[in-house]
Order: structure tokens, then sequence, then C-alpha cells
């Protein structure tokens, strides 16, 4: 922004230099500076285009320190600077011609101080109209430099979320097949040196009348005396009669 307004400032001072000729663009507008001697700052001040014989006013003021407006003029006095200010707005290629930046002087026996000025106006584009054309161009590229910046940053923040949302679910599905999987490894400890030992079992078959009262039933089983006997199975029988519940059973079997 402050390299746009340093241009702009240097196309409207391009022309504000005390000068006899002046060179504008059609449309734009011109700054023009006029000096007078000191002892007429309190005489009035004008502006006028030179006619053959007359001059024909564009404006005239005794104000002093103030801008005053007259159409497409101003006229602005700076009596401590001896110096007053023209502007021209809004030309056009009849503007062109020869000006005179007038002191009115009241004594009559003597003619009025002029500076001639003389003004050329070209057709083609106004310095105003370049200076829009220059503010709309760089409103355009802020403009796409800003939504560059902000497309940026969105897809940033997408991307993130998106690893954000991917390592969750990462985790989660982790977490999930370690509980599937957890599991524990049971080892026989069993020595495999001892092949003397065997499964025993003991079966024992309950009452066939439950009205009989409950009895202890024993039934022993006696392990093998060789090494290399296989499994031994005994089954007790429980009587059918009260009487018989005081009998036991032992079974053993060897086959060596």
């Amino acid at each position: 922004m402050k390299i746009l307004l340093l241009f702009i400032l240097y196309l409207i001072s391009v022309i504000e230099e005390s000068t006899s000729q002046v060179t504008a663009n059609s449309g734009g507008g011109v700054r023009i500076k006029c000096k007078y001697e000191e002892g007429y700052e309190t005489n009035k001040k004008y502006f006028c285009k030179s006619e053959e014989t007359t001059c024909s006013y564009q404006i005239i003021t005794e104000s002093k320190h103030t801008w005053v407006h007259e159409d497409r003029f101003s006229l602005y006095d700076d009596t401590n600077a001896k110096v007053f200010w023209v502007v021209m707005r809004n030309l056009t290629v009849k503007d062109s011609g020869t000006y005179q930046c007038g002191v009115d002087i009241t004594d009559k026996a003597k003619e009025d101080m002029h500076t001639p000025v003389k003004l050329k106006v070209k057709a083609g584009i106004s310095t105003f109209t370049m200076i829009s054309l220059v503010s709309v161009f760089l409103m355009l590229v802020l403009k796409g430099i800003s939504y560059l910046i902000g497309s940026i940053r969105k897809r940033s923040k997408k991307q993130t979320s998106s690893k954000r949302q991917s390592l969750q679910d990462s985790s989660h599905n982790q977490g999930v097949s370690l509980s599937v999987c957890d599991y524990e490894e049971i080892k026989d400890t069993r020595s495999h040196s001892d092949t003397g030992a065997s499964t025993v079992y003991s079966t024992v078959g309950l009452p066939t009348k439950p009205s009989y009262p409950s009895q202890t039933v024993y039934a022993l089983a006696q392990p093998p005396s060789c090494t290399h006997d296989m499994d031994i199975y005994s089954t007790a029988q429980l009587p059918t009669t009260p009487s018989d519940y005081s009998v036991g059973g032992t079974v053993g079997k060897n086959i060596c």
C-alpha cells in the first residue's frame, strides 16, 4: 500500500513545477505554480486564458491561505511563500493554449503582472486513468495473493486433520488387535524322563434311587508297577440294594 501511495503522489506531483510549458493528458489534471514579487501579497490573484487581444478569466480571488473553487479550476494563495497554485481538472484537447498567472494591480496607471504558461493537452490515457488502472491492478494482485495464502492454509489444515484422523484410526486398530490376539503360552512342565507316570481315572456311579441316604463310596485304583504301563481305568458300581452300601471295591491291574 505504501508503494501505491508513493506512486500516486509521484504521478500527481510530476507537473508541480513553475514552468512556462506544461504538458498533460486528456481527462487528467494539472497543478501550476505561479510566483509573484514581494509587496503584492494582498492583491487579487487570477488565472486567465489568452485569446488574441484579451485574457478570459478562469478563476479570480482575493482570499488567502484557502482553496477557492470555480468550475474545473481551483486557486490557493500562499502569501508566506509569495506563490499561488492553480489546479485544472478534467482536461480536454481544447484546453491547450496560453494562460496567464495574473496579479491584479489597483493602480490604473500600471498594468497587471502576468506570467505566461503554455499548456498542451495530449489525447490518450490520462494521469487519473493511469492511476486508476494501476490501483485496480494492485488491488487484484493483493486479492490474488490473499486468496492463494488462504487456500494454502486451508489445504494445510485439511492435511493436518487427515493425518490426525489416520493416526487415531491406526492406534484404535492396534488396540483392538492387541486385545483380540493377546495370549499366554503355557508350557508343559512335566518331565519327559518321568515315563513311569500314568494317568489313572476313577468313575463312580451314583445311586439309582434318590430316596436312599447319601453314602460315601470310594474306588481306589492302584498305579502300575511298570514304567511302560498304559493308562488304567477303574469303575466302581454302586449297589442296587440299601444293605450293600457298606461294600467297597478295590481294583488293580498289573500287566507286567
